[in-house]
C-alpha cells in the first residue's frame, strides 16, 4: 500500500542561492525564521491522526537547523515509519552527521543535484565544492543503507546535462529514484525566469536521450 506522505516546511535559510528556488529572496527575518517546535509537534500529531505514516522535512536547507535530529526523533516517536530529509547534501557530506540523522530516525533522503559535473552544479548553487559534497553525501547514505532520491530541476541552463546526469548517477547503489521537474514560478524563479524558463517541447530531446541512457545501463 502507498504510504501517505506529509511535507513539513521547517525553515528558509540555505547556503545555496539557486536562481530557480521557489522560496522568496532571503531577508534577515526569513533567514532567522524556523518552525516552532510546538507547531511541529502539532502538525506531526494531526498528520498522524489523518492517516499520514510518512513525513518529509523541507526548507530552505533543513540541515542548517541544530534541532533537526531532535525533530527526526519527534517524528519517529509520533509513529511515522518513513521519515525523509530534503537537502542539498552539503552537510551530509560529513559522515558523522549523516549517521546522526539516521540514528535519529531518517529513513530516506532527497538530495538535490542539478548537473552531471561540478562546474555547472556549483555555478547554479553559487557554492564552490557543493557538487563534490553532494556526491560524498550519496556515498555516506549508501554506506548507511539509506535510499536516496535525486532531485533535478530542469532549466534552460542544465537541460542538456540531463542524459549525462542519469548516466552518472543511475548506477550508484542506493539511488532509488529520480525526480526531474520544472521549477515552480514562484519566489526567486520569478526573478530569473527570463534566463531559465523553457517550454516542455524544449525538453523532449534531452528527456528521450536520458531515457535511452537509463535503458542502456
Amino acid at each position: 500500500n502507498e504510504v501517505r506522505m506529509l511535507d513539513v516546511f521547517l525553515n528558509y535559510a540555505c547556503q545555496a542561492k539557486c536562481p530557480f528556488c521557489y522560496n522568496p529572496p532571503l531577508t534577515p527575518e526569513l533567514i532567522a525564521w524556523k518552525l516552532p517546535v510546538d507547531r511541529l509537534a502539532h502538525e506531526l500529531l494531526e498528520g498522524h491522526k489523518k492517516g499520514y505514516r510518512g513525513v518529509t522535512f523541507s526548507g530552505g536547507e533543513v540541515t542548517l537547523l541544530s534541532e533537526l535530529p531532535a525533530m527526526l526523533r519527534m517524528a519517529r516517536k509520533a509513529g511515522y515509519n518513513e521519515i525523509g530529509v530534503i537537502s542539498n547534501g552539503i552537510r551530509m557530506a560529513d559522515e558523522a552527521y549523516s549517521r546522526e540523522l539516521v540514528d535519529s530516525g531518517m529513513t530516506f533522503a532527497c538530495v538535490s543535484i542539478h548537473a552531471d559535473e561540478p562546474m555547472l552544479h556549483d555555478e547554479l548553487l553559487a557554492v564552490p565544492g557543493s557538487f563534490e559534497k553532494a556526491v560524498r553525501a550519496l556515498e555516506n547514505l549508501c554506506a548507511l543503507k539509506i535510499p536516496a532520491v535525486l532531485n533535478f530541476v530542469i532549466t534552460r541552463r542544465n537541460v542538456a546535462a540531463m542524459p549525462a546526469f542519469i548516466a552518472r548517477f543511475a548506477p550508484l547503489p542506493g539511488v532509488v529514484e529520480f525526480q526531474l521537474y520544472f521549477p515552480h514560478y514562484e519566489g526567486l524563479m520569478t526573478v530569473h525566469a527570463d534566463d531559465l524558463k523553457l517550454a516542455a517541447s524544449d525538453v523532449v530531446a534531452s528527456q528521450e536521450a536520458a531515457i535511452d541512457r537509463a535503458r542502456a545501463l
